[in-house]
């Protein structure tokens, strides 16, 4: 079982690194895909740490791309 990062919305690591991993790269981004940090906002330096640890690459700070919004 992957840890909560953001308690408030129930949002796992797990779930936020495939995000990550996928090209959604900004606190906002995971935000609007996943609602990672769009609560209380205690879970954003979190997010960040793992932004940096998980993006690939040759993932730049970008929006998805749009064949993902199907896979919310």
């Amino acid at each position: 079982m992957s840890t909560h990062i953001c308690v408030c919305n129930r949002v796992t690591e797990d779930e936020i690194v495939s995000w990550i991993q996928r090209g959604v790269v900004t606190i906002d981004g995971l935000g609007e895909y996943c609602d990672a940090g769009t609560a209380c906002g205690d879970c954003q330096d979190m997010l960040e740490e793992l932004i940096e640890d998980f993006r690939t690459d040759e993932v730049t700070s970008r929006r998805a791309p749009e064949e993902l919004i199907g896979s919310r």
